[in-house]
């Protein structure tokens, strides 16, 4: 719902290694080897490389992130924290040179930060590319967050935790301060990279508020949302099997997936179309990406332009969520599996070719 980022241009001339640094250094190379078969260059490259991982992950730390969710180097899990462990960033920093992974030098590593603010569940990414004699580095940040109570409380009905998401949504003094915190958090990660390597450039694009307006498949998967005894929980992923692509290529639909999302983005994008929320930094997007509107021109959108048309899911006079016979039948996932590593999981279907746009 609230994303930021920055694009990071890391300095020309790298800090020294740290005594942690040195440290892995010596584990991967120790001084008893042969030095006629040490790959000095090599060595030169790592100490650089996770020179800036370090500052990164201290980065990250001192704008507020004490978990580390994962970290994967070229489509390798390197640390995983399946129990949610507070204040592993050292053993983060360990789990990568320990795995092997980094000994010969690595393209693309991503590393994915918890924390909570303020009433909202906050993820980062980092994504960087290794630095080399062939190409430039590449770093890119992200943070999305949502409020921590989209999905329905326990004694919640359909028809109530309705109403309380267009209450929620209709706060707009509150949306607008979780937006400015988000990017704030951003920009935070930003003067800390800055701070820990000296001379980098940071570029912050505006934080948005992004509201995604489900086609068939997501309506036709909500006819098995459960409310009261059967509320599904919010099922965590340390390792999801597959990244996502549009709207859904976010941290928290791959690491903590809710299958309520949907019908919270639904409600609120009706909320966004009957003009509760007037800024030009709202967007609502198609499943693939598309831009719809923004909140400021939500009086001249055409609703045409929906995938499907929004009289399609209601509530009954009973309480029950009901989705008209016009959307197709889509089967049923089972949280478990969603949340299993081996599972390609549902948020986005894994491939452009898998979900309905519009």
């Amino acid at each position: 719902m609230f994303h930021a980022s920055l694009a990071v241009q890391l300095p020309a001339t790298l800090p020294g290694p740290t005594t942690a640094v040195k440290g892995l250094l010596e584990w991967l190379f120790p001084s008893s080897e042969d030095e006629d078969n040490k790959d000095d260059e090599l060595c030169e490259t790592l100490a650089g490389n996770l020179t800036v991982f370090e500052a990164l992950l201290r980065s990250f730390e001192a704008a507020g992130f004490d978990d580390v969710v994962a970290v994967v180097v070229d489509g390798k899990s390197v640390y995983v924290d399946t129990e949610e462990r507070l204040g592993d960033i050292a053993e983060a920093l360990q789990g990568v040179v320990k795995s092997g992974a980094v000994d010969d030098g690595y393209a693309v590593m991503r590393t994915t930060f918890r924390r909570q603010h303020d009433g909202l569940e906050v993820l980062g990414e980092l994504r960087c590319h290794a630095r080399s004699s062939t190409r430039p580095d590449e770093t890119r940040v992200r943070v999305s967050a949502r409020p921590e109570g989209h999905a329905p409380a326990e004694e919640e009905g359909a028809k109530d935790y309705a109403a309380r998401v267009r209450g929620l949504v209709q706060d707009t003094e509150r949306i607008e301060s979780q937006r400015v915190a988000v990017g704030s958090i951003c920009e935070e990660i930003g003067r800390q990279i800055q701070a820990n390597l000296p001379g980098s450039g940071v570029e912050a694009s505006p934080a948005v508020v992004r509201l995604v307006a489900p086609g068939p498949r997501q309506l036709g998967r909500m006819r098995h949302l459960g409310f009261g005894v059967g509320r599904r929980r919010t099922v965590s992923s340390a390792l999801p099997s597959y990244e996502r692509v549009g709207p859904y290529d976010d941290p928290l639909s791959r690491h903590y997936y809710s299958q309520y999302s949907d019908l919270f983005h639904w409600i609120a994008v009706g909320e966004a179309l009957a003009g509760h929320l007037p800024s030009p930094d709202v967007e609502v997007v198609t499943t693939t990406g598309g831009q719809l509107f923004r909140g400021s021109e939500a009086s001249g959108f055409d609703p045409a332009e929906f995938a499907v048309p929004r009289d399609v899911v209601r509530v009954s006079p009973e309480g029950r969520l009901k989705v008209d016979a016009s959307v197709p039948e889509v089967a049923e996932l089972d949280p478990a599996e969603l949340g299993s590593p081996h599972s390609g999981g549902w948020a986005g279907e894994a491939w452009a070719e898998d979900i309905d746009g519009g």
